[in-house]
């Protein structure tokens, strides 16, 4: 619990160590396609905190991924009514 205290990216990416680091995760998504994108998204969604994903994703391209993800259904309420509350593509 320690660790996950000190760093929340290692919830997000308990299995793959090399992306709990934010410089190194911020070059990936830099150079990632849209499909490795949109699952770096979709872990942010379901097992980060809301702020945690907005350090890296904006609610336009939450907006615009959402529908085609496979999140769960708790995630899929919890983003849509933030995308209601908050806006994203004009308040879509």
């Amino acid at each position: 619990l320690y660790h996950l205290r000190m760093n929340p990216l290692a919830a997000v990416f308990w299995d793959y160590p090399e992306l709990t680091d934010t410089g190194r995760l911020r070059e990936y998504l830099r150079e990632s396609s849209k499909p490795v994108r949109r699952w770096v998204l979709l872990r942010f969604l379901e097992r980060a905190r809301v702020a945690d994903t907005f350090a890296y994703f904006g609610l336009d391209e939450i907006a615009d991924a959402l529908p085609s993800l496979r999140a769960g259904t708790a995630s899929r309420k919890k983003w849509e009514r933030l995308l209601e509350v908050y806006g994203g593509n004009d308040g879509r």
